[in-house]
């Protein structure tokens, strides 16, 4: 059992003393520089949160990896290797199916990213 803060809890504590502690008596020209940095700081905790429970499925990886239907490092690695390789260059089932999963993919990003962004745009 670990009794020291995580990452992700670090960067928590660290992000809400800034808004309400540091934020405060900061001069106004610096206001925009703070909250960028707490937004970043959001985004690297969502990010965090995500890569701990990083469980994307795709049940299109089944037609290019048996047996895998959920995005892992293995698979990703994998999956890299293969587009360097031109595996999914040509038009059929194998570059069907990885642009299928990829999307799912892109997706789950877009969701650690930018959470709000299905809300204002769709892409197909």
């Amino acid at each position: 059992m670990t009794t020291r803060p995580n990452s992700k809890d670090l960067l928590e504590a660290a992000r809400q003393h800034l808004l309400e502690i540091l934020l405060p008596q900061l001069e106004a020209e610096v206001h925009d520089d703070a909250l960028m940095i707490a937004s970043a700081m959001e985004i690297a905790i969502r990010d965090l949160n995500y890569r701990e429970n990083l469980s994307i499925k795709a049940q299109a990886l089944e037609v290019l990896y048996p047996g895998q239907n959920q995005w892992t490092l293995e698979v990703i690695e994998a999956f890299c290797r293969d587009v360097k390789n031109g595996r999914f260059d040509l038009a059929g089932p194998e570059r069907q199916a990885a642009e299928q999963a990829l999307r799912i993919y892109a997706d789950a990003e877009l969701n650690v990213a930018n959470p709000k962004y299905h809300e204002t745009a769709s892409y197909d």
